[in-house]
């Protein structure tokens, strides 16, 4: 809220003695006397825990009621928010899904990093291509550009001019456990055993030997078990596809991570 004062109002607002209803009615009255429109941009919106979403959504989307001003959110999420019956009485928000970045996308984006931020010949061509790689699995450019920070790290703490695939695949392992451990922050515990026990399981995962130890650890229901599986393959720590058993077909989970490094993640 102190950041939106801050754009609205031109300036920083008092650092402490300041309420954030004091900050919100000095916003919505900035507005109004404006005669002007917000629109609040709020990125990886899914972090937040759902009381702190529920409460920040339906404080700016009242503002029009209270002050007649008009303030539209856009909400960046990788997965679905629970909002609460209030939030969702007046959030109703038109979804656009966008799709994964594709191996060229993901080697084009890293390629501007790396002109940017380091001299030219400073990565080899090799090392690159496996930081292209290992960022496509993952399906995060965040972690991309944390491979070539860190690479380039490693290159300088061994006096090297070059960073090559050794400094990266050096930095993928513990560069893995940080970005998994952030996914797995947004997990309850539920979904946190049931990751668990798909890692933990040697060989080929189904769904079905799945969903058998999560009914008799935690007598979980299946429609349960299927919107945990869903929200798994959407944070993009595990990969679903259907697969012959016997006579008949079932969904196959794939670990996208080792298991030493997913066990690791869940730890933390």
């Amino acid at each position: 809220m102190a950041r939106i004062f801050e754009c609205v109002c031109r300036h920083q607002p008092p650092q402490t003695g300041i309420s954030i209803t004091r900050l919100y009615d000095s916003i919505c009255q900035k507005l109004a006397d404006d005669g002007r429109a917000l629109i609040v941009a709020l990125d990886d919106f899914n972090f937040l825990d759902d009381d702190a979403a529920n409460d920040i959504l339906y404080t700016l989307l009242k503002a029009h009621e209270e002050y007649a001003v008009k303030i539209g959110i856009v909400a960046a999420t990788t997965e679905r928010v629970m909002l609460d019956t209030k939030t969702g009485s007046i959030f109703h928000p038109d979804e656009i899904y966008f799709p994964l970045y594709d191996e060229d996308e993901v080697r084009n984006i890293l390629r501007q990093r790396v002109r940017t931020g380091f001299y030219e010949g400073a990565i080899t061509d090799e090392a690159f291509e496996r930081i292209v790689e290992l960022t496509t699995k993952a399906c995060d450019l965040r972690f991309g550009i944390y491979l070539l920070r860190m690479s380039g790290i490693e290159a300088e703490r061994r006096a090297s001019r070059k960073v090559e695939i050794e400094d990266a695949e050096r930095e993928y392992e513990g560069g893995a456990k940080v970005f998994l451990a952030k996914s797995i922050s947004a997990l309850n515990s539920d979904e946190r055993e049931t990751l668990k026990i798909i890692y933990s399981i040697k060989g080929d995962v189904n769904s079905g030997d799945v969903y058998k130890i999560l009914k008799a650890e935690v007598g979980m229901s299946y429609t349960r078990f299927y919107e945990i599986i869903n929200k798994l393959e959407r944070l993009r720590l595990i990969d679903v596809s259907m697969g012959r058993k016997g006579r008949g077909r079932t969904r196959y989970i794939i670990k996208k991570y080792s298991t030493d490094v997913m066990m690791l993640a869940l730890e933390l």
